[in-house]
């Protein structure tokens, strides 16, 4: 099928996403420039030098550091509000069902990321009876596990920024003007711990993808950092990212292109990460509501192509007949799923059936996302062996449907245009 070219402008060559699991390709990024460490020192001296914060701790204004829509990237704002001493108001809706989000978006629970999303949001919604693609056959034949299993990785997490939450300053550390990254002032973090953080070493970077992701209430946003970490100087805390900072409005109705056509984000394939994995008290409470995410690896993707609902494709390496970025996978509906051998596993196979699983990024192995538990009041290995990494070995690429993705989207010769 021929890709579609949408009439954006000079194309960006824009490192492909690596998850935690996959070997760092692209190790540069984490590189400190003399230009970047001077201006983090500028924002060290900045901060230092106030005798004290400005009155207004009211939060962020929703609508800071939107990017225009042009291809150049917008210069970073001053901060019109000063970090959150811990006196926010959290808008929480702790006993609403889990996921499936709301009316409007906005407000969710606390035991699942795509709750604070509109119902209406592609990861939100049923594919149960959505039509097969023309080529799922021919696609799927040809897709394999790498190691023979597809696993659960469980790296991932997510925080949700409650009353003692500490607005770190936040300094973009890519080196480069991004069209597709945003610039916030401050990013709500926790005030102990290493809720958010992906890295093995917490707030530190471990080398890897380093993803963080908080939702902010406050001001109703997703934010999410890729190669995120705290970096201390002269006592002073501030948050840097590699990688950019991409913020999601919970509340905003996305066209199907969402931030903009070959526009990456903290995922390669341009899509939220935190609502598209499952937590331990979605897996307790028998019922996920949303899709999940999935990555393969790079060899098996359709080169520089991507479906809907992803807006970017890394380089991919099977440039005929691979799998496309964004290609959401159902499992059969007739799949014997009370033979998997644990009930979070059939929950999840359950989830499979009626939201899919989403093609997001490239990995070393193929695997299925889920929240780390270590800020989950449910775990998944203790007390009661709630899933496994190997639960789901049994599913095999034939046991699945790719629903109908509509046309192939090229990102051959163009860069990333925001939407609006």
């Amino acid at each position: 099928m021929p890709g579609i070219f949408v009439p954006l402008y000079s194309f960006r060559s824009q490192p492909e996403k690596i998850d935690r699991y996959q070997e760092n390709e692209g190790a540069g990024m984490l590189g400190r420039s003399i230009e970047n460490t001077l201006k983090f020192s500028a924002v060290i001296l900045l901060l230092t030098s106030c005798a004290k914060p400005p009155s207004d701790t009211s939060g962020l204004d929703s609508n800071f550091n939107k990017d225009s829509g042009t291809t150049s990237k917008n210069k970073v704002t001053p901060a019109t509000a000063s970090p959150d001493t811990g006196t926010q108001t959290v808008i929480s809706a702790s006993n609403s069902p889990a996921g499936g989000g709301g009316p409007t978006g906005g407000n969710g629970n606390n035991i699942s990321a795509a709750s604070w999303f509109a119902a209406d949001m592609f990861f939100n919604q049923s594919i149960q009876n959505a039509a097969v693609d023309p080529l799922s056959s021919t696609i799927l034949s040809q897709l394999r596990w790498p190691t023979g299993v597809i696993k659960i990785d469980f790296s991932i997490d997510y925080y949700i920024a409650d009353s003692n939450a500490v607005r770190l300053a936040y300094m973009d550390n890519t080196g480069a003007p991004m069209a597709d990254a945003d610039y916030p002032a401050f990013v709500p973090t926790p005030s102990t711990g290493a809720a958010g953080f992906e890295s093995d070493n917490g707030p530190l970077t471990d080398g890897g993808d380093d993803h963080y992701l908080v939702i902010d209430p406050q001001n109703h946003q997703l934010i999410e950092l890729y190669q995120g970490y705290i970096s201390t100087l002269n006592g002073v805390r501030t948050l840097l990212a590699d990688g950019g900072a991409f913020i999601w409005d919970l509340k905003k109705t996305y066209p199907a292109n969402l931030r903009g056509d070959v526009c990456t984000s903290a995922d390669g394939g341009g899509l939220p990460v935190a609502p598209l994995v499952f937590s331990a008290e979605e897996v307790a409470a028998g019922h996920i509501d949303h899709a999940i995410r999935f990555a393969v690896q790079n060899s098996q993707m359709q080169c520089g192509m991507y479906v809907r609902p992803t807006t970017h494709a890394g380089n991919g390496g099977a440039c005929t007949s691979g799998i496309p970025y964004g290609a959401r996978l159902r499992l059969r509906a007739d799949y014997p799923v009370n033979n998997l051998p644990s009930v979070g596993a059939q929950v999840v196979a359950r989830t499979l059936q009626k939201f899919g699983m989403i093609l997001t990024d490239g990995a070393n192995y193929d695997a299925l996302m889920a929240k780390r538990d270590t800020s989950s009041t449910q775990k998944w290995t203790s007390p009661n062996s709630l899933l496994g990494a190997n639960d789901l070995n049994a599913l095999q690429t034939t046991d699945f449907d790719m629903i109908n993705a509509g046309p192939r989207i090229s990102v051959g010769g163009f860069d990333c245009v925001r939407t609006p």
